[in-house]
């Protein structure tokens, strides 16, 4: 099992500086280096939001999002991007503990299928038809 925490992040870095672009990198690192069958594990505690978005696909014209420290929003749809480049059977955990947390993800089910085939673009099944174009 994979977990981000403040020990994963370059020592470098302080928990001040924990901003939107560290966090989307270090999720991008690590599922990078998920093998089939690994599990990871991302926890965020802090602000939640929600945005309005054109999407046809959010039924209530919101994307949710969480707000690391340095108030630049991570839509859940970016989340999505990174979490479906995981490898075919690896398994993903998101807690978030903010506002909005409910409908993080988008996703249909509370468990992510492992699925038994590729989406199209040869990624794990995703949730949201979005992300199987």
């Amino acid at each position: 099992m994979y977990v981000m925490s403040a020990c994963s992040i370059p020592p470098y870095i302080c928990k001040w500086q924990c901003n939107a672009c560290v966090l989307q990198a270090e999720l991008t690192r690590l599922v990078g280096l998920t093998l089939p069958g690994d599990t990871l594990f991302f926890h965020f505690s802090g602000h939640g939001t929600q945005i309005p978005t054109d999407d046809p696909q959010e039924t209530d014209g919101l994307d949710e999002a969480i707000v690391p420290t340095d108030m630049n929003v991570i839509l859940d749809d970016d989340l999505r991007v990174i979490v479906c480049k995981l490898p075919l059977d690896a398994h993903f955990t998101m807690l978030a503990d903010c506002c909005h947390s409910g409908t993080m993800l988008d996703h249909k089910v509370r468990d992510l299928p492992l699925g038994t085939s590729k989406a199209p673009n040869g990624d794990r099944p995703c949730i949201g038809p979005s992300l199987n174009k």
